[in-house]
């Protein structure tokens, strides 16, 4: 009796080189470009044109208003660092801010410019705390308690017991769950 198959002549399996296979129909060729490096590090530009808020602190806000800037991003060693200037072609900042990894950029917003109209607006702020929702002990509990009555729930339904059906939503709604009755 004679066997074929990837067997060699000694009974072992022989190796196949992954290229040998036939091209499966069920996926299409590999053509992604290798991502941009993350955070982008190397801006060629300029800079931007923006607009400042001026004077930085809140005293009257009827006395606000926007001042024209140039900011420029360049790297001071390895940290980079914000520069602002009055205008494009002045050689010294009037402001520089080291950024660190505990700012953050807000979210885009609106805000007055004139009386005629609006500017886009984003925030660079510095993050010392930020709330993340957590649990309280009394939930835990609560949660523990619903998930025991599941189970029994679901022994109920398997067992067809409407009795022990009706004591779950009982139950349910002392736990303090909004429980609403749908007509049948």
């Amino acid at each position: 009796c004679s066997r074929t198959g990837p067997e060699g002549v000694d009974g072992t399996f022989q190796r196949t080189d992954s290229q040998e296979t036939p091209p499966t129909p069920l996926f299409d060729e590999d053509v992604s470009q290798p991502l941009e490096d993350f955070p982008r590090v190397e801006y060629k530009g300029d800079g931007w044109e923006m607009h400042l808020r001026q004077p930085n602190k809140k005293k009257i806000t009827g006395q606000r208003f926007w001042k024209k800037v140039f900011v420029r991003l360049v790297n001071q060693g390895d940290n980079p660092v914000l520069q602002l200037y009055n205008t494009k072609e002045d050689k010294d900042p009037f402001q520089e801010l080291p950024l660190q990894a505990c700012y953050s950029v807000s979210d885009i917003g609106a805000q007055q410019f004139d009386a005629y109209g609006k500017i886009f607006t984003v925030k660079l702020q510095y993050v010392f705390y930020k709330e993340r929702p957590g649990v309280r002990p009394g939930q835990v509990t609560k949660a523990e308690r619903l998930t025991n009555k599941l189970s029994q729930f679901a022994a109920y339904a398997i067992q067809g017991d409407y009795q022990g059906c009706k004591e779950f939503g009982s139950d349910l709604r002392k736990l303090g769950l909004p429980v609403e009755h749908a007509p049948q």
